[in-house]
């Protein structure tokens, strides 16, 4: 009965971490977007922040780790990258934080093929 279930769990798995994926790469590509143009240097600025956080996980597996499993201290990290000085929410906190974990995952790739 077992073994019926393992590929279904792999399979839920890796379509899990695909959907991740496309929602980081959709976060880059909105963030490019002419509409949020006036925002941008705020955003860039959020994202970077954040970058500079998730610049502690060396490997694919660990970035996906703490998207998937530490939801609470990401939730808290992107708030605050994405709050204005005045403590008030101002952006747009799945565009910083998909754009910033595809930065991320973009230099990990690239550092393992060079």
């Amino acid at each position: 009965m077992y073994e019926h279930a393992q590929p279904d769990l792999r399979a839920f798995h890796r379509e899990s971490i695909a959907y991740a994926l496309h929602t980081w790469r959709a976060a880059e590509e909105t963030l490019g977007h002419p509409f949020l143009g006036a925002d941008r240097p705020a955003y860039e600025r959020a994202v970077a922040t954040l970058l500079a956080e998730l610049r502690r996980f060396g490997s694919v597996p660990e970035l996906i780790g703490y998207y998937t499993a530490g939801r609470l201290a990401l939730r808290s990290a992107v708030a605050a990258a994405c709050a204005e000085p005045d403590g008030d929410p101002g952006l747009l906190e799945a565009v910083v934080e998909g754009a910033a974990f595809w930065r991320r995952l973009r230099e990990l790739v690239a550092a393992a093929v060079t």
